[in-house]
């Protein structure tokens, strides 16, 4: 005011002879002056007050908004979470049911493993397509339990296209304790037809517990289905109903397809509560924050109620208002540092990195989890050079065009440096972009385990069927060429053509074998095996085998544990490595073979999923070979996989390995770098019993007979063959097709030894034949034959104790042996 007044004054004229004049008019001047000062600093003071009302309104929505918007986007990435867990459940639910294999305990073990390796304590349940409840992931009894009235499972049954459902809330009804829970639900379909509903149960508290850092008071927090269901709240209860009733109708009348969407919400006694709603579209869901007027105002009304003070104090308006305003920008950016807070707080509740970027893909703020995954130093780079692999991958347009779109985009991410899958997610908004990304490393693990049982399984189905159909035919092929062989003269074409056909008929033989291997079917005897005398003893074997440009060391430990195998298939891995060892060092190097005692602990199993942790016993063949890439190790037990050039490798080496260690119950690990050699690792059960003594071998003269013999196969070439190759024997024969035939035989004849294959058409397969036949006939032998025994003499991949096997294919010196062995007995 001084400043002012001085300003004016050197405006006048100097008047030296009518002072008291030029005082007067100086002092009118100045009231004026003043006056008119004050007036227009009241009706700025008043526009400005319209203004900030409606700026703070403004500032309400935006901090709702602020809060809707991570919460939503949080909301959005947990739910995704347990859709990518329970899209585990339905594939696994839908091979079951593509193998008839929809039982109440084998969806509870599907369901059992997925609430064991999800990220949040759910329960998982399956329902059948009339609504009744299959399992649970928590209980296996749900008789009678029938879910046909809740809406997801109508909801899924009415639709025709697989889709994730939320449910409303209800309250579960099986297992304890009882609670309130959110149901998302996936069909399993097959053929366009329901074959079951599988759902996750979210508890609503777990939801709830996304709101835990958010301050309440005057807030009102929810989740709302679009159909307008609350799913969730944190809510006063005078309030709740007003703001959920509006947001409902605000959702059904609008139907929104996503954005931030606001509106004013005026309850019976006149409250007025600002609500915004930030939409989930691929959820159907909409995140709801709602601030009263009172708080949100609460800087306004201060303001205005000082106005009236203003009126009053005329001359101090300017000096009032100086501080008002003063006022208002410190209670503004108290105002904005809250909202920052709370935005903060959200951050920092969620494990996942996650980060802001502004339009120039700069980082603009990071929570704790990316400045550990990353680094603090990532702050203000731009996203790219961060995530160098979003170029590497080709994925840079695709956030350029979810930016210019303005919708939500999601990708997964190798970072190769560490070893690390990310799931990327990108959600634009008008002055930047909200950057998700999610660890799945050990989902990607899974999920290629998962992949790889399920392909060993179907390699083990395709096997077993060829092996029993191939080994039938084998045997009647080898049988009859020995017959041949037998009768030519020896030095004649004949002759030479039936030891050809022999040899090409046992490398059959041997193939399929290979096949069952892979698959993990073969018929294992696992005995307590002395690996350092098996070594020893094979050493003349490999040193025929390799080339003298290759020298051969076996380092053996002292005082080493028996391992429970069998000694023969541990033969067959060691000479398939020693040859794969071989092409490896076409040059000539170096073969050590070293065994020792090795304990796998917990650490080491969780790095492994297939390995209990406890007791093995080493056996380590390694070579100073050209080594293998990471790409080549990551491949190397793939049936059929091979780097050797074409006719110098089937590919099946490896993969035989495999499968016979893990049928053991073993573990198989391969350590390589190119240039420096390679190092497999078979980890073979330890024994849990000491060594015995080798039986002694029973000297028979001859390996034939008088007795009768009962020969029950469904295979006619198979059965005549068998019949003819016992007649030759001197045995007597009897033949029949199943076992409904075969008992009938025994009950009006007197049979010393019973031959069945294992696999019998009518409903009874050899095994049930032999149990029921014993119950008459106490002293009846018994011996299987079988080119693929299923699960019938053979669990856990061994074969079961005192069981006689005659293997598909069999010459008639095996089937000599068997007979006289069992008979003698």
């Amino acid at each position: 005011m001084h400043r002012i007044s001085n300003s004016f004054k050197s405006r006048l004229p100097s008047n030296e002879g009518n002072s008291f004049y030029t005082n007067t008019k100086s002092k009118h001047f100045l009231f004026i002056a003043s006056l008119i000062f004050v007036l227009i600093s009241f009706c700025s003071f008043v526009i400005s007050e319209w203004a900030e009302r409606n700026s703070a309104i403004a500032d309400t929505y935006n901090e709702a908004q602020m809060t809707s918007a991570p919460l939503a986007a949080n909301m959005n990435l947990f739910l995704n979470s347990v859709d990518r867990s329970l899209q585990v459940v339905q594939n696994a639910v839908g091979a079951a049911a593509q193998h008839d294999r929809l039982t109440a305990e084998n969806i509870h073990a599907i369901l059992l493993a997925a609430s064991a390796h999800g990220a949040a304590p759910l329960r998982y349940a399956a329902i059948d397509p009339d609504g009744m409840l299959i399992a649970t992931s928590h209980a296996t009894d749900t008789s009678g339990v029938s879910l046909v009235d809740r809406d997801y499972f109508q909801a899924q049954k009415n639709g025709a296209a697989d889709e994730l459902i939320v449910g409303d809330t209800v309250k579960t009804r099986v297992g304890s304790p009882e609670e309130l829970i959110i149901p998302i639900s996936r069909s399993v379909r097959q053929d366009g037809r329901l074959v079951a509903v599988v759902t996750a149960a979210v508890p609503v508290s777990l939801v709830e517990s996304l709101f835990a850092d958010i301050p309440t008071g005057h807030r009102l927090i929810g989740i709302q289905k679009l159909d307008g269901s609350l799913l969730a709240s944190l809510s006063q209860a005078d309030a709740s109903d007003a703001v959920d009733a509006t947001v409902a109708r605000a959702l059904k009348d609008g139907s929104p397809s996503g954005g931030d969407h606001s509106l004013p919400v005026v309850l019976a006694d006149g409250e007025t509560y600002y609500v915004a709603w930030k939409i989930i579209p691929d959820k159907k869901l909409a995140v709801f924050t709602a601030i009263s007027k009172e708080d949100g105002l609460k800087a306004w009304v201060g303001r205005k109620d000082r106005l009236a003070a203003l009126l009053g104090i005329g001359g101090l308006c300017v000096l009032f208002a100086g501080w008002a305003l003063d006022r208002n920008m410190n209670r503004r950016a108290r105002r904005e540092e809250t909202a920052l807070e709370m935005v903060r707080a959200s951050f920092a509740s969620i494990t996942d990195p996650l980060f802001l970027v502004d339009n120039d893909w700069n980082v603009a703020f990071a929570n704790p989890a990316f400045r550990e995954l990353i680094s603090d130093s990532a702050i203000g780079k731009n996203l790219f050079e961060v995530f160098p692999a979003i170029d590497a991958g080709g994925y840079r347009q695709v956030f350029l065009d979810s930016r210019k779109s303005g919708s939500t985009s999601a990708t997964e991410i190798y970072l190769r440096d560490s070893n690390l899958w990310l799931a990327v997610a990108l959600y634009p908004f008008p002055s930047g972009s909200l950057v998700y990304a999610r660890n799945i490393t050990e989902q990607k693990r899974t999920s290629e385990q998962l992949r790889h049982s399920q392909k060993m399984e179907t390699i083990g189905q395709l096997t077993g069927g060829i092996a029993h159909d191939f080994n039938n035919l084998l045997t009647v092929i080898i049988g009859n060429l020995e017959d041949i062989k037998e009768r030519a003269q020896p030095g004649t074409p004949i002759a030479a053509g039936a030891t050809t056909a022999l040899k090409a008929a046992d490398r059959s033989a041997e193939l399929t074998a290979g096949l069952l291997a892979v698959g993990r079917r073969q018929a294992l005897s696992p005995v307590p095996t002395d690996i350092n005398a098996l070594v020893n003893n094979l050493h003349p074997m490999m040193r025929r085998v390799l080339p003298e440009s290759i020298d051969i060391e076996v380092v053996l430990a002292g005082n080493a544990w028996p391992a429970e195998v069998d000694p023969g298939q541990v033969e067959n891995a060691i000479l398939n490595l020693a040859v794969n060892a071989r092409d490896a060092m076409p040059d000539g190097g170096k073969l050590t073979l070293e065994t020792s005692n090795e304990h796998l602990d917990e650490a080491y199993a969780l790095q492994h999923n297939e390995v209990t942790p406890g007791p093995f016993m080493l056996l380590a063949i390694s070579d100073t070979g050209h080594g293998m890439s990471p790409e080549v190790i990551d491949r190397a037990f793939d049936p059929f996989f091979t780097t050797k050039p074409e006719g110098k490798g089937s590919g099946l080496g490896l993969s035989m390995v495999q499968g016979f260690i893990k049928q053991s119950g073993g573990h198989i690990k391969i350590y390589s770098e190119v240039g420096q050699g390679t190092t497999v690792k078979l980890y073979l059960p330890r024994a849990e019993k000491g060594l015995g003594e080798e039986p002694a071998e029973k000297a028979a003269s001859a390996h034939c007979g008088s007795e009768t013999i009962l020969i029950v196969e469904d295979d006619e070439l198979v059965r005549e063959h068998s019949r003819n190759l016992v007649t030759k024997l001197g045995y007597k024969a009897m033949s029949v097709t199943n076992a409904e035939e075969a008992l009938k035989i025994l009950d009006e004849h007197e049979i010393d030894l019973l031959l069945t294959d294992v696999t019998l058409p009518g409903g009874m397969n050899g095994r049930q034949l032999a149990d029921v036949a014993r119950l008459t006939h106490k002293g009846l032998r018994v011996v299987y034959m079988s080119g693929y025994t299923r699960n019938a003499i053979i669990h856990h991949g061994r074969l079961d104790k005192g069981v006689d096997l005659l293997q598909k294919p069999f010459r008639l010196a095996d089937l000599s042996r068997i007979l006289r062995e069992v008979l003698d007995r």
